[in-house]
């Protein structure tokens, strides 16, 4: 009967143990989550929080101007790229192109007979002319 009333005092210490030593566990846990949740301690997070968003921000816009700009100069070499290849700017140096009374191109002189009338547009303005001599040769 003695050992079992040491064995009931003896498992009776340890859950004592165990259980004092839950709840210190458990009100460190406490204490750290508190402190944590402190007005103290969200604003300092808020703040460092908002300071890393600033920064972000800032990259991100600063990312977007760089590559507009980087747009703008591609479009605005495509657009002089096309602005040289424009019949337009052929004309101005000087370029004409013929064509039929219709408005087909005329790129063969075996498209046209003498006598006929034919339209010659130039940088500024159209002329209408009329075939005197076709030379088939280059």
């Amino acid at each position: 009967m003695r050992d079992a009333a040491e064995g009931t005092n003896s498992a009776r210490h340890r859950l004592e143990i165990l259980i004092a030593q839950a709840l210190r566990a458990a009100r460190l846990r406490n204490d750290a989550l508190s402190a944590s949740l402190a007005p103290t301690q969200l604003r300092a997070r808020l703040s460092e929080a908002r300071v890393r968003f600033d920064s972000a921000y800032t990259n991100c816009n600063i990312a977007l101007e760089k590559q507009l700009e980087e747009a703008k100069n591609r479009l605005g070499l495509a657009a002089a790229s096309l602005d040289a290849l424009s019949p337009l700017a052929v004309l101005q140096r000087g370029f004409s192109l013929a064509q039929t009374k219709d408005g087909k191109l005329i790129s063969d002189a075996k498209q046209i007979s003498v006598g006929d009338s034919i339209k010659v547009r130039l940088a500024k303005g159209t002329l209408g002319a009329r075939v005197e001599s076709v030379d088939e040769g280059v």
